[in-house]
């Protein structure tokens, strides 16, 4: 198979017509993206990246270059559009599966250092003491680590803060951060809402701290489909022409997937230095032998990035799984049963209307006792979240009925605690302040609701910590974090969508360890010794599932409630995986608390 270069797909996308395609497109492909002001919005909105590859495009929105990176490792991304130069220099010298295609722009002052005009920040000093936010890991991270070095200030002059875009806003609004380094559209929201730019791009781009955006793709799908590369860039070439030719109808298409206003847009675009395709493919940006180009010295200069914004998204490697042990349960019985605490009475949910409409449940009854630990299993768009959606309130369903405790389930509420597959913490505030929000939000007692958060922090192993912010954790902290603000709420049953499914086997199996010991914790201070096992299993096809009848009654212990693997006959007759051999899982565990 001809291996696609740079060179080779520049040159190919400037052709005034796509050429007859010699190898087969693809059937799907993943494209990462950020929501920016930018011609790469057009071509997103207008179809021509989904006419360039010649199939349909699944759009991912990331926060970061260095998210992207992960995903691309894990195999969920083709195509990375307008990712940081920064996370991309990263990726590459760790050897991460993907290239360089092509380059959208310099970024010059389109991304740039907001300061709260309250703060009264007037000079590089004045930072000391304050609070900065940019998301970790991106070109603006980059920058702002850059602007402290140059300036003579350190991490422990000045509180960095990683934020995604859409944290950084709501974190403005509420006057937690005094400082932000980020692009637009938030960059211009955060202005509006108080924030007065305070320049620093110029000088550092003069002491090499240049950034840009570039085109990546993950060298699996470049080999396979070299044509729907060529055609992605050349969408993009359509787009940037567009923007050179009709600047007012470029920013009202613009304005319309970015959300702002067309004068905002055009004011954010005309900021950056968009390059096209042509002088991509030039030696002034690709180079010749013995000669870089612009595009070469400007990744070296990224070579300079420290620490924690080029972490290796795989994790730390070469440490063996140790042996898991038999889980015996006590043979102490003991406890009542209270069947129906939780029921599903045919429950269907149904995405969308008319022919396009994709059936997600039908017809499902189920119930769970006070006091379950459930692991919904089954295969991927089985119906897992959206039964959880359903319970937690998220998502009202479209047939039957969802009960709690004999209530109705009509909308979110404290009782029904929810753990995502992401954290989800506020990265402004404490570990305590995270933990106590809930508490906080509905007026209680502050005596109350102080020792509730010392009494998890502790149970978790975050006690220590709780001064901390959520940067200065590790993937499993911050996910103990997430599972201790969900229980100081004390809610009846906690809900967890595959909170484990981003961390490393390790951690992952300590997580469930963790999490066994505070449910058991929970259950013997309420007087519950009833932890039955119930898996309940779900499948594509219509009306087949497996629940396994209920256990025998045992006092709730810690091994008990370890999450092992629990395994079903597909219909088709495969073997599905369990849940420790990467199959989706949902856990729902009622604790069951008096209410």
């Amino acid at each position: 198979m001809i291996q696609l270069t740079r060179r080779a797909a520049l040159a190919a996308a400037t052709l005034p017509f796509f050429a007859i395609r010699a190898h087969a497109a693809p059937a799907k492909v993943n494209v990462g993206f950020f929501t920016e002001a930018k011609p790469t919005m057009i071509a997103k909105g207008q179809g021509w990246f989904a006419e360039g590859v010649g199939a349909p495009i699944t759009w991912t929105e990331y926060g970061s270059g260095a998210e992207i990176n992960t995903a691309m490792v894990g195999g969920s991304c083709d195509i990375g559009l307008a990712t940081g130069s920064v996370a991309t220099a990263a990726g590459i010298a760790q050897g991460l599966p993907f290239q360089v295609v092509g380059l959208v722009d310099n970024i010059g002052p389109a991304e740039e250092m907001t300061v709260r005009t309250a703060a009264n920040i007037k000079t590089p000093a004045d930072f000391k003491g304050k609070k900065v936010a940019t998301p970790f890991g991106s070109t603006s991270h980059f920058r702002l680590l850059g602007f402290l070095k140059t300036n003579g200030l350190t991490q422990r002059d000045v509180t960095v803060l990683d934020m995604k875009p859409a944290a950084i806003q709501a974190a403005w609004s509420k006057g937690e951060i005094d400082a932000a380094y980020v692009w637009a559209p938030a960059k211009s929201k955060i202005i509006e809402a108080g924030g007065t730019p305070f320049i620093t791009w110029d000088k550092l781009d003069k002491a090499g701290y240049a950034i840009a955006d570039v085109i990546i793709v993950h060298n699996d799908f470049a080999k396979a489909h070299p044509d729907s590369v060529v055609g992605f860039l050349k969408a993009y070439g359509k787009a940037l022409a567009m923007w050179r030719s009709n600047p007012e109808e470029a920013a009202k298409l613009v304005a319309q997937q970015a959300g702002v206003t067309p004068e905002t847009a055009m004011a954010e675009m005309k900021a950056y230095d968009f390059v096209d395709l042509a002088a991509q493919a030039g030696e002034a940006w690709l180079g010749t032998p013995g000669k870089p180009g612009k595009s070469r010295r400007g990744a070296e200069g990224h070579r300079r990035l420290p620490g924690r914004a080029a972490l290796d998204p795989l994790g730390a490697r070469g440490r063996r799984l140790r042996q898991r042990a038999q889980h015996h349960l006590p043979a102490e019985g003991g406890g009542v049963s209270e069947p129906g605490f939780v029921r599903f009475d045919g429950v269907s949910v149904r995405y969308g209307e008319g022919a396009g409409s994709v059936l997600a449940l039908e017809r499902a009854d189920l119930d769970f006792a006070r006091g379950d630990f459930v692991c919904i299993v089954g295969p991927s768009g089985c119906g897992k979240t959206t039964m959880m959606q359903t319970l937690a309130g998220f998502l009202p369903p479209t047939g039957g009925a969802v009960s709690l405790a004999g209530k109705p389930v009509t909308g979110p509420a404290p009782e029904r605690g929810v753990v995502f597959q992401q954290p989800t913490l506020f990265p402004w505030m404490s570990v305590a302040a995270n933990a106590g929000f809930g508490p906080r939000m509905r007026g209680e007692n502050p005596a109350e609701a102080k020792a509730r958060v010392e009494r998890w922090l502790r149970t978790t192993g975050l006690w220590e910590f709780r001064d901390r912010y959520p940067y200065e954790l590790s993937g499993g902290m911050q996910q103990r974090l997430a599972i201790a603000r969900a229980l100081c709420n004390e809610p009846l049953v906690l809900l967890m969508d595959e909170p484990f499914g981003a961390l490393d086997a390790l951690t992952r199996e300590h997580m469930q360890e963790e999490l066994a010991r505070g449910v058991a914790a929970h259950r013997h201070d309420r007087g519950l010794h009833h932890p039955q096992r119930r898996g309940s299993g779900l499948s594509r096809h219509r009306g087949r599932r497996h629940v396994p009848p209920p256990r025998p009654h045992r006092r709730a212990h810690p091994a008990a409630l370890r999450p092992r693997r629990i395994g079903r006959r597909h219909p088709r007759g495969e073997e599905q995986p369990g849940l420790h051999q990467g199959a989706g899982t949902r856990a729902v565990a009622d604790l069951g608390h008096a209410a």
